[in-house]
């Protein structure tokens, strides 16, 4: 199947938008366009296989196209020329040669680009205000100040939604982002996860949590069409080009690129701003377990406990250390474990984890209540008669 027709169904299969569609390069007419400059130059007597011919019989390079630039457009041509480099005498020559459908080719591919930047910036506007919408209703439905909050089913969510990474695969050292392909893969595992668990029949806010997370699926939805619909258009750009320099003998791949070198729709991925924006206006709105968690016993750091290099420790852990007369930071191995006291304790991150993380905070205030009482038990009358587990 021709490219054109491929690109059409493509984008028709894929369901993107009629609206998006109709801002898609015009393949077809582009390639029509092309087919009547290579007419024009036939009629002019300039068949591809002559010059070329010709240029070889003379032992000539050629710099094809020069890019005069006219008054109502930054991304147009007003006429071509061919100018022979004669390798033996060093001398040039010089062919003005007027046409119609160069310029028409690179007016109407120029214009398709623009309206592909304007419905770029125009579709991120809208992504970011859903994003916003969703932030704001996702804060009020998981506040700790609510009554009947859905602050766990939506931190299960989100740990889920990372954990699937949709846009982006993150390592140590790096992160790449993901072909389409993969995105909606990716999404579809992390929606079958979401049903499996039955999350959504947890939430106790159930009419409103789901009309959102179903808002929250559209949007990553619609984000996954906006990078396939950019990587579509994006080869059929290139394409086409190829194409002109395959049919012509204007050697455009060395000229029209810089035209847009630095277009927002050739070069600025959908994906990165708004993949960023989802995770500073959504995912971190709901504190994750694991950004709070004691290094030493891997549990929540209940009763936080800053040192002076600033990093936290359970008051528990600590107090551990203490005892063993360990001096060492644990993280930095800076000594300042034994001069650390009752000032040393974080109360702002306490009363924060006791608001967020109100079944963990209490879970652990017990686990420590019971470790201490076992081992005060023992210290009494002895490690075999304490019946304290």
């Amino acid at each position: 199947m021709k490219f054109g027709k491929t690109f059409e169904k493509a984008l028709a299969e894929d369901e993107i938008p009629l609206q998006w569609q109709k801002n898609a390069i015009q393949y077809k007419q582009l390639k029509k366009t092309i087919k009547k400059l290579v007419e024009e130059f036939n009629e002019l007597g300039l068949e591809k296989d002559l010059i070329q011919n010709h240029l070889k019989s003379i032992n000539s390079s050629t710099s094809i196209i020069s890019l005069s630039l006219s008054s109502n457009s930054s991304n147009s041509l007003n006429s071509s020329f061919i100018s022979f480099n004669n390798l033996k005498n060093s001398k040039t020559s010089k062919i003005i040669v007027h046409t119609i459908y160069d310029q028409t080719f690179f007016l109407s591919i120029s214009e398709q680009i623009l309206n592909l930047d304007t419905m770029k910036d125009n579709q991120e506007n809208l992504m970011i205000k859903q994003i916003n919408y969703l932030s704001d209703q996702i804060s009020s439905l998981s506040s700790p100040y609510r009554k009947r909050n859905d602050l766990y089913i939506w931190r299960q969510i989100f740990e889920i939604y990372n954990s699937y990474q949709l846009f982006f695969k993150f390592n140590f050292i790096s992160k790449n982002e993901l072909n389409y392909s993969i995105s909606k893969i990716n999404f579809y595992k992390f929606v079958d996860e979401i049903q499996k668990k039955d999350l959504l029949s947890q939430f106790h806010n159930k009419k409103v949590s789901k009309q959102i997370f179903n808002q929250f699926l559209n949007l990553n939805l619609e984000l996954i069409k906006a990078i396939e619909f950019q990587y579509l258009n994006k080869i059929a750009i290139t394409k086409i080009l190829k194409k002109f320099d395959k049919r012509t003998f204007l050697s455009i791949k060395f000229k029209f690129p810089n035209f847009y070198v630095n277009d927002p729709f050739i070069n600025q991925s959908f994906s990165i701003n708004l993949f960023f924006k989802i995770q500073e206006r959504l995912i971190k709105i709901i504190p994750q377990l694991d950004d709070y968690l004691c290094p030493i016993c891997c549990s929540i750091s209940f009763k936080p406990v800053k040192l002076d290099c600033g990093h936290i420790f359970c008051i528990r852990c600590l107090v551990k250390l203490q005892k063993l007369r360990k001096d060492a930071c644990p993280i930095c191995r800076k000594n300042n474990v034994l001069i650390a006291d009752h000032s040393n304790l974080d109360l702002e991150t306490m009363e924060f984890l006791k608001l967020y993380f109100p079944k963990e905070s209490k879970a652990k205030q017990k686990e420590t209540e019971n470790e201490i009482a076992k081992e005060q038990c023992e210290a009494l009358i002895g490690k075999s008669s304490c019946l304290i587990q």
